[in-house]
């Protein structure tokens, strides 16, 4: 080797030889597009099949229509976040944390991909918005879907939330439900965040309907980590009771039918101190809703059968 060459080796001028960042730069994060081929697509392309996108979704639901001028508008284009303020980023962290819980009930269509594809490579939300991201994607943790876009994230940090998915990861498969649920019952941190996705999900002004999927995904997992549990524990109750008894007096029915099955399996798997069989039944008798009054009754009886009630007191 020529020692001019063994200096550049050294150097390790771009240009000059390979190296990891050129590497890297010829390569861009898609969910759309094999990374080689998502290098050759500019930014002006991206931005205009991300609108594409909310457009359709705006057909289907038109409160994507706040995300106009702040996410989709011209100006952002040109946003880079590495020059931004503290300040700047922190309120388009708010944006994006808000765009990421109206678009999780789409996120199997295909105008979800497409802006997704835009918030990927404007706002590497990949990279800087990894716990709403992974929020936003969890209830289809079992579709290939969520393993395209598990592919993206950088979690090989042991620090990370999400470094217990790196195995899935590095399968490049979905997640199990027996894995996930097993995560829920060995680490309560995580499944108290399955119940606050709910609380946080009623919050946004989008129709009842649109939050099935989400209702779905919470009853589901807190019923399947109820069964999974060899016992019910003090602790557990009193990490679950405060969902539970909101769930019950919410003013949508579908939440309140969502808590009568999960009261329902907990009564089938402990028997519950006095005071607590006393606030679910007078949570429910006080929020029998008039399309759900029927499963209220029913929800009302397995308690009393179950934990051996032979009065409800009264109201």
């Amino acid at each position: 080797m020529s020692s001019l060459a063994k200096q550049l080796k050294q150097l390790q001028i771009p240009g000059s030889l390979p190296s990891t960042a050129t590497a890297k730069a010829s390569k861009k994060a898609s969910l759309l597009f094999d990374s080689k081929e998502a290098a050759d697509i500019d930014n002006e392309t991206v931005f205009s099949i991300g609108l594409n996108g909310l457009e359709e979704l705006k057909v289907i639901e038109p409160a994507f229509s706040t995300f106009d001028n702040s996410l989709f508008g011209d100006t952002s284009k040109s946003l880079e976040r590495a020059l931004q303020s503290k300040d700047v980023n922190e309120k388009l962290d708010k944006h994006i944390a808000k765009f990421l819980q109206y678009l999780s009930p789409y996120f199997l269509l295909k105008p979800a991909h497409k802006v997704l594809e835009w918030l990927i490579r404007r706002y590497q939300i990949h990279v800087h918005n990894v716990d709403t991201l992974v929020t936003c994607i969890l209830p289809y943790h079992e579709t290939n879907l969520f393993s395209r876009v598990l592919q993206l994230l950088s979690i090989k940090d042991p620090s990370s939330k999400w470094n217990w998915l790196r195995p899935v990861q590095k399968a490049s498969s979905p997640l199990s439900k027996t894995a996930f649920l097993q995560h829920c019952v060995s680490d309560p941190g995580f499944f108290s965040l399955i119940c606050e996705m709910v609380k946080e999900g009623i919050k946004l002004e989008i129709p009842p309907s649109s939050l099935r999927v989400l209702f779905t995904f919470y009853t589901s997992t807190v019923v399947g980590v109820l069964d999974m549990l060899p016992k019910v524990t003090e602790r557990f109750i009193n990490q679950l009771l405060p969902y539970l008894l909101e769930g019950l007096k919410s003013a949508l029915p579908e939440m309140v039918a969502s808590s009568y099955m999960i009261t329902a399996q907990l009564c089938s798997k402990c028997n519950m101190e006095e005071t607590l069989v006393k606030s679910l039944t007078d949570s429910i008798c006080k929020n029998l809703k008039p399309r759900i009054t029927i499963e209220g009754l029913s929800c009302l009886t397995y308690i009393c059968q179950s934990q051996g009630v032979k009065k409800l007191s009264k109201r």
